[in-house]
């Protein structure tokens, strides 16, 4: 039983091994196991052809399980021509090269080898496909398989030696009790610095002779799940893998990296350390051998927690509340005085390097943090003396943490300390459009999973509120595309959409909480809604309302079927879209597309007294969103590349020429 991730990931590396190399075994898979195809064409990797045989040929119908008949394929145009196949050559070697300390010659490497074959002739039973004119169903037909014998294993020892005197002749050495199988490999000796060591290249070929077009004796002088396992009592020598490119990022990954080595290279397939020194002697490997599905254990990363005796005010809630300069210090001014501390700690250590060049990239990362440190402090500067910043933060603060309370009501929201330090370095040049970093682009570099999200979205909160705090008594109240955000894959899109959708909920929220505060701050805000729009291709969503009200009608009309709508339920409250809930309509003066929340006692973005009759602020259709423009736009890179030929797509970037008064704003502009 699977029980963590560790234990998942254990079970997805072996499934992909057993499909890629072999030998497969499925529920119900016979014992020994037996192929309906050659195993050259079952697997796709791990064999070895004979020497003599390495072109492959085109695959006979035979092979071709589930075929449709040409009738039944009706894409195919008449007349086309199939572009002509290049001949694929497969391997016959595979092997790998290490560094040894010097020694004498007599020294010994233990070598073993294992592999398995498959023979043909072999009864198989399958279904196949029958053609329309025959009745179309399937049928139980027998064919030739192939059966795999018990995997062979050798273990032979090596001198040194002797791989000096074969690198110098094009024989190798027969593996004994073996037909055809031979080591081939060179040992020289070489400079590392200034110590003499020895190179050792060893590879395992196929040398057996099997004519191309006998393809059955070709396959049983294959070799299949092919491994090469080498020991050496002195230990492999480690590799250094000090990158020598000189521009920065090579120089910071050889930093970050001094301790990663390799202790050998694969020619043909990957390597991987099978047994280390106990101690750690020298970095050194006793054993290595060939792995042709390269792996490689990546730690996971943990944000930072602790403050070198600092006071840090993360959680959301509290961050909130801040309405004084004062306060603002004592919840943050912590910060970057436990960065500095983090800063001269990593640097000290930096300096105690022995290599002259990383001891300078250490100075070079630490001058880059003392920068970013002086960021954070500038930001905290301006919270603590600017009241319309403040009031931005705080609200961002309460609408990060609301949408937060959607998905984790029993855990108090708070930022992780990369996130808030994020927030506060780039507050200040993107409230101040001539601020000196305002061309500098903000990256955060964190593994999947880590809080990247949170960190933009907390800043997108903080963009979205300047902007209608600014907009009052402009013509456009500072409405329009505030933040565009894109991705490369559309999946990946429709994924943030639901934590991006949750927090435009929160704003919208707040946005009428203020409204109905009363007084003359109640339309500091605005009138119109906070709204996020998915601008996707047509594939995804439908880019007219004649489209969209097809799509709509038929998903009702269905019991069942894909919904035209990319989320499946209410941001706010998680409710289920329900069908009854869904209309479309094109009319000027209406909304468009409504999808309204089916709970209706609790949820602001439903059809009862909570609501305001728009419903849930997510725009999907293309001409929805040319026509509200919504605050906040995610798209795919796809998407943009029909930027210069759609000119509504003009209205995104603040071409919109007028606009007609209602709720929620229409925008007109360029369409042709």
């Amino acid at each position: 039983m699977m029980t963590t991730p560790a234990d998942v990931r254990a079970f997805v590396l072996r499934a992909l091994e057993a499909d890629l190399v072999g030998p497969f075994r499925g529920p119900g898979s016979p014992e020994p196991e037996l192929l309906p195809l050659p195993p050259s064409r079952f697997y796709l990797t791990g064999f070895l052809v004979p020497k003599g045989a390495r072109a492959s040929e085109e695959p006979e119908d035979d092979d071709l399980d589930g075929q449709a008949d040409e009738e039944d394929s009706g894409d195919a145009e008449a007349g086309s021509e199939a572009p002509p196949k290049q001949r694929q050559f497969l391997p016959s070697s595979c092997g790998m090269s290490f560094l040894l300390p010097e020694g004498p010659d007599s020294d010994t490497l233990e070598v073993s080898l294992s592999w398995a074959e498959y023979t043909s002739g072999e009864p198989y039973t399958v279904l196949a496909k029958q053609s329309k004119k025959r009745g179309g169903g399937t049928v139980e037909t027998e064919k030739k398989g192939y059966l795999r014998k018990p995997l062979i294993e050798k273990v032979l020892s090596v001198s040194l030696g002797s791989l000096a005197k074969l690198g110098k002749s094009e024989k190798g050495l027969d593996v004994p009790g073996t037909d055809g199988v031979v080591i081939v490999g060179r040992m020289t000796r070489t400079k590392v610095g200034d110590t003499t060591v020895r190179a050792v290249s060893l590879f395992v070929e196929n040398a057996r002779e099997a004519p191309e077009e006998d393809r059955d004796l070709r396959e049983e002088k294959t070799l299949f799940q092919v491994e090469l396992r080498v020991a050496f009592a002195g230990g492999i020598l480690a590799r250094d893998t000090r990158s020598t490119s000189l521009d920065r990022d090579g120089r910071i990954a050889d930093l970050q990296f001094r301790d990663v080595c390799e202790y050998a290279v694969g020619h043909g397939v990957s390597v991987r350390v099978l047994e280390r020194h106990a101690n750690g002697q020298d970095r050194r490997a006793l054993r290595v051998g060939t792995c042709f599905v390269p792996r490689a254990e990546v730690k996971s990363v943990r944000a930072r927690t602790e403050l070198s005796g600092e006071t840090v005010e993360t959680r959301m809630g509290e961050l909130a509340k801040l309405t004084t300069g004062p306060e603002v210090e004592r919840a943050l001014g912590g910060l970057p005085r436990a960065y500095e501390a983090w800063i001269t700690a990593m640097e000290a250590r930096g300096q105690e390097l022995p290599e002259p060049h990383r001891r300078e990239v250490s100075g070079v990362l630490a001058g880059d943090a003392r920068r970013a440190r002086a960021r954070i402090e500038e930001g905290i500067r301006l919270l603590a003396t600017n009241d319309e910043a403040r009031r931005v933060f705080a609200w961002a603060n309460r609408c990060m943490a609301d949408a937060a309370r959607r998905t984790r009501p029993n855990d108090e929201p708070s930022w992780r300390l990369f996130q808030l330090g994020f927030l506060l370095l780039a507050l200040p040049s993107t409230l101040d459009g001539g601020h000196p970093d305002r061309e500098t682009v903000e990256l955060i570099y964190f593994p999947t999973g880590g809080g990247k999200t949170e960190a933009y979205l907390g800043l997108i909160a903080c963009v979205l509120l300047a902007r209608r705090l600014r907009g009052r008594g402009a013509p456009d109240e500072g409405l329009g595309v505030a933040v565009l955000l894109r991705y490369t894959l559309r999946l990946l899109t429709l994924d943030q959409l639901e934590r991006a959708a949750r927090l435009v909920c929160a704003l919208e929220v707040l946005r009428r909480e203020v409204a109905k505060g009363g007084g003359p701050r109640s339309a500091e805000l605005g009138t119109s809604r906070f709204s996020i729009g998915l601008w996707v291709g047509r594939s995804a969503t439908a880019n007219t309302f004649k489209v969209a009200k097809l799509q709509v009608d038929e998903w009702k009309d269905q019991e069942s079927g894909r919904s035209p709508l990319p989320i499946g339920k209410c941001p706010w409250c998680d409710t289920l879209i329900a069908k009854n809930q869904v209309t479309v309509d094109a009319r000027d003066d209406e909304v468009a597309v409504r999808v309204m929340c089916d709970n209706f006692r609790a949820c602001p973005f439903a059809s009862g007294a909570l609501g305001d009759g728009l419903g849930i602020p997510v725009l999907f259709v293309d001409e929805h969103i040319y026509r509200e423009l919504p605050a906040f736009l995610l798209s795919t890179v796809d998407k943009f590349a029909m930027v210069p030929w759609r000119a509504e797509a003009g209205l995104l970037f603040g071409q919109a020429t007028h606009r007609l008064a209602g709720v929620p704003a229409t925008f007109l502009g360029p369409t042709a």
